[in-house]
């Protein structure tokens, strides 16, 4: 079964083009690093070279990281979206599943991205932006429902997070 793709996903798309490739003299964030090579980014990731490969060979990635090097940022963030799914246990059956609603080459943002198992589909995390918005939603309904214990547990752990707040900046 093909499931339809959440298009807010393909905003966690990376495209080569979305980040600064080259090395500058003072570098300003993690985008300004020199470009990883394959391996590099296996080791970080914890994927065997092996499973690298075969990610290749199955069709999955894209490139060959074996004669690619450096990578571009597109082709970085499909081995680590890739690799992750790998070092975490998804066999070629899984892979199949979890990625049959995205488009190739899954170049996505693992940080953004998390699979929502109850609709089989990818979905984009919320922005921090949009967590305030979220959390009052949240809140609103808790006292719709009734659940006051639910909103003194809250209430006991905001306290609490004040109290050190204060303890710490004194």
């Amino acid at each position: 079964m093909l499931k339809a793709m959440d298009t807010n996903v393909e905003l966690a798309r990376v495209h080569p083009e979305n980040r600064e490739s080259q090395s500058v003299l003072f570098p300003l964030s993690d985008f300004s690093k020199s470009p990883p090579a394959p391996r590099d980014v296996c080791a970080r990731i914890r994927l065997n070279w092996f499973s690298a490969v075969k990610l290749h060979e199955g069709g999955w990635l894209s490139y060959d990281p074996a004669t690619v090097s450096p990578l571009n940022p597109a082709q970085e963030a499909e081995l680590v979206f890739l690799g992750s799914l790998v070092t975490c246990g998804c066999d070629e059956s899984l892979l199949r599943h979890l990625l049959a609603g995205l488009k190739k080459p899954y170049a996505y943002e693992v940080e953004r991205l998390h699979y929502n198992w109850a609709t089989h589909s990818w979905q984009l995390l919320p922005a921090p932006s949009d967590l305030r918005n979220l959390f009052e939603t949240w809140v609103d309904g808790l006292v719709e429902t009734g659940q006051v214990s639910a909103l003194e547990n809250m209430r006991r752990c905001v306290s609490a997070a004040l109290a050190d707040l204060r303890r710490i900046s004194y």
